[in-house]
């Protein structure tokens, strides 16, 4: 019985080791930057229902007050949720619950205000 057990094992093993996890932020980093690029060339300009890979963001905008570029999800209910570029200082335009930093100028935050 024990023999019959390994063969099915290593297939399962095989099988997770094949099978990839769910795309991050940094699976897709070189988009977020070229999104944020376009945002800062042209930071009047309307940039709404942006797909990145599995994220769909709401709208990506230039914030004057802390210089920040800030990427809104759009799947976040009851808050304000997505990712800021700010590389000449950290974050502040909205009173974070959370804010992760993700380096390279890149942050992660939630907000329920």
């Amino acid at each position: 019985m024990r023999c019959a057990l390994v063969p099915s094992i290593v297939l399962s093993a095989a099988v997770v080791a094949v099978v990839p996890g769910p795309t991050t932020f940094d699976d897709e980093r070189s988009h977020f930057d070229a999104l944020a690029q376009r945002v800062a060339a042209n930071p009047s300009g309307s940039y709404t229902n942006v797909h990145i890979g599995p994220f769909d963001i709401k709208a990506a905008t230039l914030r004057s007050e802390d210089k920040g570029i800030y990427l809104y999800d759009a799947d976040a209910t009851l808050s304000f949720a997505g990712w800021v570029y700010a590389v000449h200082q950290r974050p502040s335009y909205y009173p974070f619950s959370t804010l992760k930093d993700l380096g390279g100028g890149w942050y992660e935050f939630v907000s329920y205000t």
